[in-house]
């Protein structure tokens, strides 16, 4: 049933079809070759593989630990036989690769020093660690961390006897060797995928992500979500032939019938087709093929949400289309001033914002008056709709609840957020599927992105926001965020000091700058990267164009521009 649930010894890379990287030589991809057990059959395209030198005579200690390091990004390509040269015999016993991994900064590479004869230490800078199950964690600017080896004699030869489990990579090298995949899972009403992003070796990204997907959704996620998987199901190594990926799972899966046949169907095909050599997924379980008798579903995936945004010109509502401005169809003139933060459903529905920062409000139409929804006796944050039709909001000065409102109806909701309790609440945004809230937060100076699962009824009632997961630790400063896709954040903030702009933040991934606009206070977003826009002070508009960005119009102004959500 459905349950919640660089030196002489450098590595040599090549990347076929595109420019080589600067390291000391070059090798080919492998196009042909057996399959092992755990190892997917297809090659990735554009992929790099990595050689790495074995030890050499006489090599000190120091000399071997960077040896070791030298030889962690090839393990990917070489089932780490080349990293297991440079262990002690009971190191290789004990030693997991697949525990984890340690992603240091490229711009600063390790320092290797022996402390001790016998004892060698490792100093880097932390970019982010990934666990074992794939789980992505940016670290804070200037994370510096100390990774201790133990060595002993094997004969005449140092060895490394005592080790973390776990691999150590620059991030170049991870971004090289790993792939982002995300994990399928789906909205309790069934409407929607929900991605749970993990990184896996490309080697064998696809066994690892239907592993993953039967262990379930990653523990802040899974209040929010279902999966179809029925516990102890086990998966063979999948193997992919012609763009088919086949799966074979254990007996287990066959107490999946009905709707939860077709929903594990489906996170299986959404999943396994996000990498780039698969097209089809085929799934058995021994002779039976789970395929059979079953009707897919398509349960919504990234949905777009428009392109035009929408904001306040000249006091009236007004949208943007081909580089001019012009007033909604049942707009009125505003009071000036009067209206900020706005908010646009999905579908049908009015348009709200603030009052006076404390009042939650209908903006009103040539047919309507406007509405107060709430009002609150501090600031509010600016509303975000969700596809239910209900907007969110909250006290800035949080006490660990959220409020939502039925524009409607004008029913007022409560929902608690023990995650906010006594943290200033910033910005907050509702995801298109629905299923979790992204927010900004600051307490004692420590500015916070936070995503967190929203847990609601079958009928879509929320009912509290779960455990929350910090993204964006890049960030020292952040205003303003949306959700840009079913991954990633646009956030308005500041990191190593930089000046303000836009950053691209994964929830689980690497934080990405994007280049700045002055003055800028608002941000908005359709569907990808390309669909961003921003608002500046005095309501000049800016949309991407290329790798940067082009302002819209000359003498078009327009304040608090927003897509729906």
């Amino acid at each position: 049933m459905t349950t919640r649930r660089p030196g002489p010894r450098a590595l040599a890379a090549v990347l076929i079809g595109a420019c080589a990287l600067a390291l000391s030589s070059c090798v080919g991809l492998p196009t042909s070759g057996p399959v092992h057990a755990g190892v997917d059959s297809a090659v990735e395209p554009d992929a790099i593989v990595f050689l790495a030198a074995d030890p050499r005579p006489g090599d000190d200690p120091e000399q071997i630990v960077r040896g070791f390091l030298d030889a962690n990004p090839a393990g990917v390509a070489d089932r780490f036989e080349t990293a297991q040269k440079y262990l002690t015999e009971a190191a290789r016993s004990t030693w997991r690769p697949g525990g984890g991994v340690t992603i240091y900064s490229g711009t600063t590479p390790p320092s290797v020093h022996e402390v001790e004869p016998g004892h060698v230490a490792v100093e880097l800078t932390v970019a982010a660690y990934v666990d074992e199950t794939g789980v992505y964690t940016e670290e804070a600017p200037g994370a510096e961390k100390t990774i201790e080896f133990s060595l002993a004699r094997v004969g005449d030869e140092w060895r490394i006897s005592g080790l973390d489990d776990g691999v150590i990579m620059s991030a170049v090298n991870f971004g090289s060797q790993y792939r982002q995949v995300p994990l399928y899972f789906l909205s309790p009403d069934l409407r929607f995928f929900v991605p749970d992003t993990r990184w896996f070796p490309q080697g064998n990204a696809a066994t690892s992500a239907v592993q993953a997907l039967l262990r379930g959704p990653v523990g802040w996620l899974a209040p929010g979500v279902i999966t179809a998987f029925p516990s102890g199901t086990r998966a063979e190594p999948v193997t992919i032939t012609e763009g088919v990926a086949e799966v074979g799972l254990s007996q287990e899966v066959l107490a999946a019938a009905g709707p939860d046949r077709q929903i594990l169907l489906a996170q299986l095909q959404q999943t396994l087709t996000r990498l780039p050599q698969v097209r089809r997924v085929h799934a058995t379980a021994g002779q039976v093929d789970l395929e059979e008798g079953v009707t897919p579903i398509n349960p919504t995936l990234d949905p777009a949400v428009g392109v035009n945004p929408i904001g306040i010109s000249d006091g009236t509502l007004a949208t943007v289309a081909g580089g001019e401005v012009s007033p909604l169809p049942d707009s009125v003139p505003l009071a000036a001033g009067r209206y900020g933060a706005l908010a646009v459903p999905y579908g049908d529905g009015p348009v709200v914002g603030l009052v006076g920062g404390d009042t939650l409000a209908t903006l009103p139409t040539a047919e309507t008056e406007s509405r107060t929804l709430l009002e609150a006796p501090g600031p509010l944050v600016a509303p975000s709709y969700d596809r239910f039709g209900l907007v969110w909001t909250g006290a800035q000065e949080n006490e660990g609840r959220l409020l939502t409102a039925d524009p409607v109806t004008g029913e007022q909701t409560e929902v608690a957020a023990p995650a906010l309790t006594g943290r200033h609440l910033r910005a907050l945004r509702v995801s298109r599927d629905g299923a979790r809230l992204a927010v900004i937060t600051e307490a004692d100076g420590d500015v916070a992105v936070l995503v967190g699962a929203i847990v609601r009824d079958e009928q879509g009632t929320a009912l509290d926001l779960g455990g929350a997961q910090r993204v964006g630790q890049a960030l020292t400063d952040a205003t303003a965020l949306v959700w840009i896709d079913e991954q990633e954040l646009g956030v308005l903030g500041i990191a190593n000091n930089s000046p303000q702009t836009v950053h691209v933040v994964p929830i689980g991934g690497p934080t990405a700058a994007l280049p700045s606009v002055p003055d800028v206070v608002s941000i908005a977003a359709g569907r990808g990267e390309h669909e961003l826009w921003l608002g500046t002070a005095n309501g000049d508009l800016y949309a991407r164009s290329g790798n940067g960005w082009r302002k819209v119009g000359e003498d078009l102004t327009l304040t608090d521009p927003t897509l729906p959500g």
